[in-house]
């Protein structure tokens, strides 16, 4: 089994008992109570991933000096802060792996950091770091905690997490592998000041979530030369006038076409959930072979002469 949450911050995590299906479970944040409930109740090895922003290098530091080296150190940062939580959290569980992803976003403190990222880098960096620890450990189950952590991470982390679902999928599907991955998302309500203050409990709620592995082809019936022309404009014209250029081009478009009716036949017999017809060369002919393919490839990178 696998747990993952994203770290919102250094400071102000206060013990809170938490509810995990029954039973109370004293932690600071929603992943360490999960960790213990599960290591005490679960047969299987557990472990976690704790997603770090490296804007918190902010935090742990107020020189500018040495938030620039924690930046550019995913290993720096990951050590100070997994010893600044431990220390202050009494952590004491082993199996919780720590790793960095990227911020968004102008942070100040005393002088100001930018970080100019997206999205989607966010997504990929989680998707690649919790995809690995899936297939090296051959976890299971997931348990995805979004209580803790700015909007836009927790977001990064159900993107991430609903393409995991998707590659998990199609994986089974050549594999053969009859397990599904049991995601679930746990969730608990925010722990305000008000909530410190009468010290009432905290159920974790938990939802699961799944995805089609549903996508639709990109593709075109019809392919010529002319419409790099079309595109191109005064690309084509000038490749008109080269003879072994031209004739290359028109070579990759009938190869690409014969790549594309493969690919079209393969991806349909997946779709229509026939992948049975892929073992056979009558239904779907694999006619491309991995030397054409890599001729394909080569032709990508001709260049225009100059004269």
């Amino acid at each position: 089994m696998l747990i993952v949450s994203v770290l919102g911050r250094l400071g102000g995590y206060e013990p809170v008992t938490y509810v995990i299906e029954g039973r109370e479970i004293d932690a600071q944040i929603p992943l360490l109570a999960l960790l213990k409930h599960y290591r005490r109740n679960c047969k299987e090895p557990v472990r976690a991933v704790l997603l770090i922003p490296e804007s918190l290098a902010l935090e742990s530091e107020e020189n500018i000096d040495e938030v620039e080296r924690l930046i550019i150190s995913d290993e720096k940062l990951t050590e100070k802060i997994m010893s600044e939580i431990k220390d202050k959290w009494k952590i004491v569980e082993n199996g919780i792996c720590a790793t960095v992803i990227e911020s968004v976003g102008e942070y100040a403190r005393g002088f100001r950091v930018i970080f100019d990222s997206a999205l989607d880098n966010i997504v990929i960096g989680i998707f690649t770091r919790v995809l690995k620890e899936i297939y090296e450990n051959n976890v299971e189950k997931i348990v995805v905690d979004i209580s803790t952590g700015h909007n836009i991470y927790v977001n990064a982390l159900v993107d991430a997490l609903r393409a995991i679902i998707v590659n998990h999928k199609l994986k089974r599907m050549f594999d053969g592998n009859k397990k599904r991955l049991e995601v679930k998302i746990a969730v608990s309500s925010p722990v305000t000041r008000e909530f410190l203050r009468i010290r009432t409990k905290k159920a974790i709620y938990f939802s699961e979530i799944d995805v089609k592995a549903f996508f639709d082809l990109p593709y075109r019936e019809k392919m010529s030369i002319g419409d790099i022309g079309q595109n191109k404009g005064s690309f084509y014209k000038e490749v008109s006038k080269h003879d072994d250029l031209h004739k290359s081009l028109n070579n990759l478009v009938e190869l690409t076409k014969a790549m594309l009716d493969t690919l079209k036949l393969s991806f349909n017999a997946i779709r229509y959930n026939a992948p049975l017809a892929l073992y056979y060369q009558d239904l779907v002919p694999i006619s491309v072979s991995q030397r054409e393919i890599d001729r394909a490839v080569s032709y990508t990178h001709l260049t225009l002469p100059t004269n």
